[in-house]
This record gives structure tokens, sequence and C-alpha cells, in this order.
């Protein structure tokens, strides 16, 4: 069994789930911080997996959950992350969610996490989209880069006005991914720390498109 709390969503109706889209909280979040994704795209076909962050945090609201110290002073807490990201994946493939027909996204620190997972996972994905994110320790990537990730699509989206984690953090990875042979596509908004409608409507592409998907549910009309 994962080591990692987990929420899963099936469509409500439809066929039977046929891929899997993983979804990774921010600072302070829990897993069901991003189910109001899952049900803005309503993708057919889709199983939508939110694991929950193993280190608990106080904050003014409250109790949360993170994937690790912010600022990433030390590597330990990543690394830890990386590790039960990874069993997760493992575990939905033994179950048979095949990992060529999964995307891991993610938001802020879980835009993180799901590129220094993702882009280390030694099974293809499908796709990799993090959402105000960066690229921890760009320079490693080119030693550490799993070669099945070599061809993995990647969608970086981000804030043009974000304050808690700058532009710049997408900005450098979309450049060490290039420079890395990695096919990555940045889409830059004019929003803060957020998540807004025309952001929702190019992911919703981005997975229709790299889940080979037949159909777009309510999402087509965001």
């Amino acid at each position: 069994m994962t080591d990692l709390h987990v929420l899963t969503l099936d469509p409500e109706s439809g066929p039977a789930p046929t891929a899997t889209v993983v979804a990774i909280h921010g600072l302070g979040a829990s897993a069901e911080d991003l189910v109001g994704v899952a049900d803005a795209l309503a993708l057919p076909g889709v199983r939508w997996v939110f694991p929950q962050g193993w280190m608990p945090v106080v904050h003014a609201f409250g109790q949360g959950w993170a994937w690790f110290e912010m600022p990433p002073r030390h590597e330990s807490g990543i690394r830890e992350s990386r590790r039960r990201l990874h069993g997760l994946l493992d575990e939905l493939a033994a179950s048979g969610r095949a990992p060529e027909r999964t995307v891991v996204c993610g938001f802020s620190q879980g835009g993180v996490l799901t590129l220094d997972a993702g882009l280390r996972y030694p099974r293809r994905l499908a796709g990799l989209a993090p959402l105000s994110g960066f690229l921890f320790d760009p320079e490693r990537l080119p030693a550490e880069l799993a070669p099945a990730q070599a061809g993995t699509p990647v969608f970086l989206a981000h804030g043009t006005f974000d304050d808690v984690v700058p532009v710049d953090g997408s900005r450098v990875a979309e450049r060490a991914l290039r420079e890395a042979g990695v096919p990555v596509e940045l889409h830059e908004y004019p929003m803060g720390h957020q998540i807004i409608e025309p952001e929702l409507r190019d992911l919703g592409r981005f997975l229709v498109r790299v889940l080979a998907l037949d159909a777009w549910g309510r999402g087509d009309r965001l």
C-alpha cells in the first residue's frame, strides 16, 4: 500500500476510466485542493488521483500539508516526496493504471514535485503539467533525466504577476527542458499565484491530446 493519503475521483458518467491524472496540491493545502480542477474539466474516461503531502504544516487558516520545506533549503524533503510519488505511480501501475496513460500535474509546490519526480520516473508517462512551479536544481537535469521521459511532453503554466513563485521559475524550467531535448510548452497568463479559466482551457487541451481522449466534457465550455 502507498504511504500517502490518496483521494480518488472517477467520472460521474460515461465509459470506465482508461486514463489517469495524478494532481498534486501546493504548500499548506490537502488532497481535496485540486478537486475543483477535475470538476471544471470533466474529462471523460479519466480517473483523478489526489495524493496528500506527508509533512504537516500550520498556517493562518489551520493545518495543512506540504511536500518539502519552502524555500527548499535541504534536498531531503524533495527526495522523500520523490520516493513517495514514485511509489504511488508504481502502485497505480500494478493496479492496471498504465504509466503511459498517466499524466502528473501539480500546483505550486505540487508543480515542483511534478517536475522533480516526473522527470526521474523510470517508466514513460503520458505527460507532465506543472502549474506555477519551478524546476529544483535544473543543472542536475541532464544527468538525472530518466531515459523514458526524454520524449514526455511537458505543459508549463505560470502567472506573470505571481509574487509567491515568480514566473522566472517556469521560464528557467522551459530553457532547461529544451536544452535536455524534452518537448515543452510554456503558457503565461496575466494572473497571480492562482489557476484561472484560460489556463484550465489550455490544460484541458493538453490532457485531451496526450491522453488521446475522444471527447471533452464541460471543460470545452470554460
